[in-house]
């Protein structure tokens, strides 16, 4: 290497030293006031830096139009880009209009789901506690020629799969699920009674009717042991073995 070449290259050295002092970037003729107020571009305001919209291309990584100003560029773009519809009112349905085309469109879905409906009963009938509920509810609709009052944990005393174990448990020989009802075989169904009379009952008494439905006032019996009996409450009906609180909730001295 020649003294020309080994010249050339201290001269491109100093020049590379002293190149900061003379060139001036972009962001330094965009500084803002400070690193923590800026001037926004579109209302002139000199603001706090957090109320300018984060940017990591932006310089110190936040835009130069503020929050406010961005909010009204954003609608007057969504309004150019997606001008609003014009609104047309429909006119209201009324109630019966609304109730017929309910009850149509449950006709519909009856008709086209006819065979789904059919297996999702049958299913929910064999469960016991189900048939159980079932039946209660049936037996009181008899008595107060109406819907009952909801029949809940509340009211019998026992989840429906307790009160299942407790109807259970006093099975006399020979029931089980398979012979529960009066229907076909009279001789050999059982069903659940009232230990206190219905027709001693005041259906229209909410705390009566809560005594009566209550698990400690239900047993099961044969039909044909209870299709013909006309009881009268007394304490001899009652077995306080099994049923300690029926004196409580009869208030039976």
């Amino acid at each position: 290497m020649g003294h020309t070449g080994y010249f050339d290259i201290l001269v491109a050295a100093e020049r590379k030293k002293k190149a900061p002092k003379y060139f001036v970037t972009t962001k330094e003729k965009k500084a803002p006031v400070s690193r923590t107020h800026r001037k926004c571009s579109d209302c002139h305001l000199i603001k706090e830096m957090h109320k300018f919209p984060v940017s990591k291309n932006a310089y110190l990584g936040r835009t130069y139009r503020c929050y406010k100003c961005t909010g009204v560029v954003n609608r007057e773009r969504k309004l150019r880009l997606h001008p609003p519809k014009p609104r047309v009112l429909k006119p209201k349905k009324t109630h019966e209009e609304k109730h017929e085309e309910k009850l149509a469109a449950e006709a519909r879905y009856r008709d086209l789901n006819r065979q789904r409906l059919r297996d999702n009963m049958r299913t929910w009938a064999n469960i016991p506690y189900n048939r159980l509920w079932q039946s209660l509810k049936a037996r009181i609709m008899r008595h107060t020629q109406s819907q009952p009052y909801s029949i809940s944990k509340k009211d019998i005393g026992l989840f429906p799969v307790e009160f299942q174990s407790y109807i259970e448990g006093l099975w006399k020989p020979g029931m089980s699920w398979d012979n529960y009802g009066h229907r076909g075989a009279i001789s050999a169904g059982w069903v659940v009674r009232f230990i206190r009379p219905a027709s001693q009952t005041n259906w229209e008494d909410y705390q009566d009717y809560r005594r009566v439905i209550h698990y400690t006032n239900l047993e099961p019996a044969w039909w044909v042991d209870v299709s013909g009996e006309r009881r009268v409450f007394s304490v001899s009906n009652i077995d306080i073995s099994m049923m300690p609180n029926a004196r409580i909730i009869y208030n039976v001295s």
